[in-house]
């Protein structure tokens, strides 16, 4: 089809379009777990102490030239350069030196503390719900009955994480990769029943 010289193109609508033109607002929340970790000293360089970063790490320092200065205190590596510009346009922040008052030295029970905010919290104790949980539990109170139309979070994994993890349920819809998440926002399924490896039966 064209209008002038210009070709036009059409899509039937998808779950995926007919929920963003739904929605409420266009506010995202993105959250980005690391299963091992990230050295921030690394990722993001406090320049204003350079050589009390590089004395306190001389196998591991990020050497100076190396480094975009992003203000008079913190640079980026140069290999990080794609997120120059998103500094630049205010659409890149980062908040240094982030931790609780006695930091576990177990990487699982610091992870389950940030999921689940319980200070008490060790390998044995505390509490198994985590603050998205809570929170969609306080916005869905009859969840389980009467969800919403769209998911309240989704989780690209293999495991619901405990940050989603309410009383009774968690509140994240877990897909394992970006393309199986890619294929449910555009079509409502994963598997179709036409695609079933299994013949009619009593049962369905």
């Amino acid at each position: 089809m064209m209008l002038g010289s210009n070709m036009l193109t059409a899509s039937a609508p998808s779950p995926l379009t007919s929920a963003i033109a739904n929605a409420e607002t266009d506010n995202i929340l993105i959250l980005i777990r690391l299963s091992g970790g990230n050295d921030g000293l690394s990722t993001v360089v406090p320049i204003q102490q350079y050589d009390t970063y590089a004395n306190a790490r001389p196998n591991i320092y990020i050497p100076e030239s190396k480094l975009l200065k992003l203000t008079d205190d913190f640079g980026i590596p140069s290999y990080m350069n794609a997120l120059e510009p998103m500094w630049g346009e205010g659409q890149f922040k980062a908040v240094h030196g982030v931790g609780y008052e006695n930091q576990s030295l177990s990487h699982f029970t610091g992870s389950d503390i940030y999921a689940n905010t319980d200070l008490t919290t060790t390998g044995f104790s505390g509490l198994n719900t985590g603050w998205m949980g809570r929170y969609f539990e306080d916005i869905y109170p009859d969840y389980l009955v009467n969800p919403p139309a769209s998911p309240a979070a989704i989780q690209i994994g293999n495991f619901g994480s405990l940050v989603f993890q309410g009383e009774e349920t968690n509140y994240a819809f877990v897909t394992s990769n970006i393309d199986q998440l890619e294929e449910i926002a555009e079509t409502g399924v994963q598997y179709s029943l036409e695609d079933s490896l299994f013949n009619n039966c009593m049962y369905g």
